[in-house]
Order: C-alpha cells, then structure tokens, then sequence
C-alpha cells in the first residue's frame, strides 16, 4: 500500500511539473488574448513555440494576434504555419481568408475559402459563407464596417 501511495505522489508532483514547465506559457497566452493584452500574448505565444508545444493553435493565435495589430503577411505566415501543421483544420483557413482579405487581396481570400469548403467536414457551410465578401464578383476591396467586422473576427468577437 505504501509503495502506491509513493507511486501515485511521484506521479502527481510529475504532472505538476509538467504542467508548470510546458502548459504556463500557451494557457497564458490564451487568458492575455481573451483579456486583449495581444503583445504579452504573442509573446506567451512564441514561448510556447519555442518550448515546443501546442505548435498548431500558438500559430493559429499568433496569426489572429499579426491581423489584429495589422501585420496581414505576418498573420498570414503563422496561418501557413498551421496549416503545414494540420492541413485538415477549417480553422485556420477560415482566419486566413479574413486576413487576406484585410490586406487587399480578395481574389487569394476566395481561393482559400475555395480550399475550406473543400474539407470533407466543412461543406459548404457556415464560416465560409460568413466571410465570403458580401458583393458576389467584385473584388475591390473592404468597406470600413467590412473591415471592422473581419477584426472583430480575428479578435474572437464575432462568428
């Protein structure tokens, strides 16, 4: 019996570490993003990609994050990065038809959303036809409350 309980102390304080050494930084980069603290979030972010972990959503945020403070390619970047990641994930196609949009080039936004509906869990469902640009056949660019709504997107505000 006293061997179970040692094992199962062992067991908890390893998890306890684990959790302090590699869960800390991508935790509080979400709790600093929901609070809209973006630079100490980017920077919990790219700690927590430099500790290896959670690779896919810091890139996802970190995106979000560059679309937010207006560096489009930036975000875009971190997008591609995801998807090398997890090339099935809707969600950031989603996110990276709203920054390229933001950034003028309507034409690639289509393209990806074209990706997006492809996904055999996607359809044609709901995000794309949310972010599709609201004039069929015009790509000449965003107007100020199309611009608005696409960052309350990124900030997690609207869906």
């Amino acid at each position: 019996m006293k061997k179970l309980v040692v094992v199962v102390a062992i067991a908890v304080v390893c998890v306890l570490i684990y959790k302090l050494a590699f869960g800390s930084a991508f935790h509080k980069g979400k709790k600093s993003f929901s609070n809209q603290d973006y630079d100490s979030a980017a920077a919990s972010f790219q700690q927590a990609l430099d500790k290896g972990q959670n690779a896919y959503e810091s890139h996802v945020y970190l995106g979000r994050i560059e679309g937010i403070k207006g560096r489009f390619n930036e975000g875009i970047a971190h997008c591609d990065e995801a998807i090398q990641l997890k090339p099935k994930d809707p969600q950031v196609y989603y996110f990276k038809a709203v920054l390229l949009q933001l950034d003028g080039d309507m034409h690639k936004a289509e393209a990806v959303l074209d990706d997006l509906s492809n996904l055999p869990q996607m359809g044609k469902g709901f995000l794309v036809a949310n972010v599709r640009n609201p004039r069929p056949g015009t790509h000449e660019g965003l107007r100020p409350d199309e611009r608005d709504w696409r960052i309350a997107v990124l900030k997690g505000e609207a869906y």
